[in-house]
């Protein structure tokens, strides 16, 4: 199959399968608030509409990258309409919201992530040809640029976000090897520095700078491991 064909495929169902966590982890909190004190209709609504729209969506890296485009700005709207009524609110509607926050959230960072991954894709396909289609002999091209691109990723946040120096020192691998591991070895790695993160203690912390730095660090991360796990869907495929 032609890889942006293939990318695209993966991309829909990914997306498809976070909006539905999402929407199971709204159910499972009204679940177990029977008061009913939470009120997700807005959530509910913007995301069935977005699921319906995506699943009939033609399966291009640009359409779906115009549909994350469109996702985002809505989901951006409804999280600055909710934010200038929350001071509005008692203190029963603020914790609603909060949790509506929440969930706002999760779905923005990963269609965030998966913007990221269509540029990457993009990038390639500029390297290699659009109308590209993996095989034994361009194989070897692909992967180095693949490879190439998570490198350079990794590097930047290194030089622009920083890395903590204890969480480093916990996880017993030298940086400087990281190039030479495994796509896999690679993903491990990166979800051992997220795991090693104390974000509790890191959100009681009053310099907001190091908050946001280290927030962007997880962000950046994050990607590499979606982006690594759609690799590792189109190597399953070719």
């Amino acid at each position: 199959m032609i890889l942006s064909k293939l990318v695209s495929n993966i991309l829909v169902d990914e997306i498809i399968d976070d909006v539905n966590a999402c929407i199971k982890n709204i159910n499972l909190v009204q679940e177990l608030n029977e008061s009913n004190e939470y009120n997700f209709d807005s959530l509910y609504k913007m995301y069935d509409k977005n699921l319906i729209k995506l699943i009939n969506l033609e399966k291009e890296l640009s359409k779906i990258d115009e549909f994350i485009d469109e996702f985002i700005e809505e989901i951006s709207k409804l999280l600055i309409e909710e934010k200038q009524r929350f001071n509005e609110t008692n203190k029963k509607e603020q914790e609603n919201k909060k949790r509506i926050f929440e969930f706002i959230i999760f779905v923005q960072n990963k269609l965030m992530n998966y913007k990221k991954v269509i540029i990457s894709f993009n990038w390639i396909l500029d390297k290699m040809g659009l109308d590209i289609e993996i095989n034994k002999q361009n194989e070897p091209e692909f992967y180095s640029l693949i490879e190439f691109n998570i490198s350079k990723r990794f590097k930047t946040i290194r030089e622009h976000v920083g890395i903590n120096i204890s969480i480093l020192d916990s996880s017993d691998i030298l940086l400087e090897d990281f190039e030479t591991f495994s796509l896999n070895d690679k993903k491990k790695f990166l979800e051992k520095i997220l795991r090693d993160i104390n974000f509790d203690s890191i959100l009681e912390m009053n310099d907001i700078e190091e908050i946001i730095r280290i927030s962007k660090m997880s962000t950046s991360i994050n990607f590499l491991i979606k982006f690594i796990d759609v690799v590792n869907f189109v190597k399953k495929s070719i």
